[in-house]
């Protein structure tokens, strides 16, 4: 299918019934909900492309790396099917929302009125616009460091037990050249310690070795580090998100996704698409959204709804 591209060229409108920050898969869910109800929006995007971490980067040595353990086509396949793009406004940035005036600021200075908003950017970063910076004092977090690996010829039987210094540990060969094979791990550290990413992908490349699942040097290393820090449970976490989530949608705020909604587990790819779509429901229509508090204790979830 032939991409549609996003209309940077035109004049952005002054106000919109819609604001969905972020395109990725949450905000990609609630821009098909909206075209499915034919409402009115807009969907900003900081970078030139849909897909936020679930989309995959390529590096010199053809070699592609994906965080989120997808390729990233499927949400840009995603866009071209269901999103229009007049609406679709990549490279976009948002420097500030005022929530109680439900008006944001774009870099460039230009301000759009709305009426909700879907909002995928890190849960602190909504809270600082809210001016609510004091509810989030109980929030965790810790840093991820993604390290990839990239070797000729195929992949070790070994590979299978490699269970050392990460959190996870994905084999990617189906997104290396042909003749090669490769591996993605996840580290992770305490949210204000500093990242050697070289001592990280040495630390990661020894595990492989003892596990006789690294024989050779890599032709090819990569990292990144997932910034700002990623969301930890903990005992009264969902009381505090509640409290939270009550404040933000008072002013037509819907704070969602994995750093939006700071409920990792209940944001996998398919979970975070069915929040935007959800949250698009709940604003015009009152309803409940499950997948944002999927597992969340009963009486939380009764409380949420």
């Amino acid at each position: 299918m032939t991409q549609r591209p996003a209309h940077t060229d035109r004049v952005l409108a002054d106000s919109v019934d819609f604001l969905i920050i972020g395109a990725g898969p949450t905000g990609l869910g609630a821009a098909a909900r909206l075209e499915q109800r034919g409402a009115e929006y807009a969907l900003v995007e900081a970078s030139d492309r849909v897909g936020g971490a679930a989309a995959a980067v390529t590096d010199a040595r053809g070699f592609s790396w994906s965080v989120a353990g997808a390729s990233g086509a499927q949400w840009q396949a995603i866009a071209d099917r269901l999103v229009d793009p007049a609406r679709l406004w990549l490279r976009t940035r948002v420097a500030h929302v005022d929530v109680a005036r439900r008006v944001a600021i774009l870099a460039d200075g230009r301000a759009l009125a709305y009426r909700w908003c879907i909002s995928s950017a890190p849960l602190p970063t909504a809270l600082s616009w809210a001016g609510a910076r004091d509810l989030g004092g109980g929030l965790r977090s810790h840093r991820v460091l993604a390290v990839g690996a990239g070797f000729r010829g195929g992949a070790p039987a070994g590979l299978a037990s490699a269970l050392a210094p990460w959190a996870r540990l994905i084999e990617t060969s189906q997104l290396a050249p042909s003749g090669h094979w490769s591996v993605l791990a996840e580290l992770r550290f305490p949210g204000r310690d500093d990242i050697d990413a070289g001592r990280a992908v040495e630390a990661v490349l020894g595990a492989l070795a003892a596990y006789d699942a690294a024989p050779t040097r890599p032709v090819t290393t990569w990292t990144r580090e997932f910034s700002p820090a990623c969301p930890e449970p903990s005992d009264d976490r969902d009381e505090l998100l509640r409290t939270i989530d009550e404040r933000l949608r008072a002013s037509g705020f819907f704070s969602r996704g994995l750093l939006g909604g700071w409920r990792p587990e209940a944001a996998d790819l398919g979970g975070a698409y069915r929040q935007g779509g959800e949250a698009v429901d709940a604003a015009l229509a009152g309803a409940a959204e499950e997948a944002y508090w999927a597992g969340a204790s009963p009486a939380e979830a009764e409380s949420a709804a």
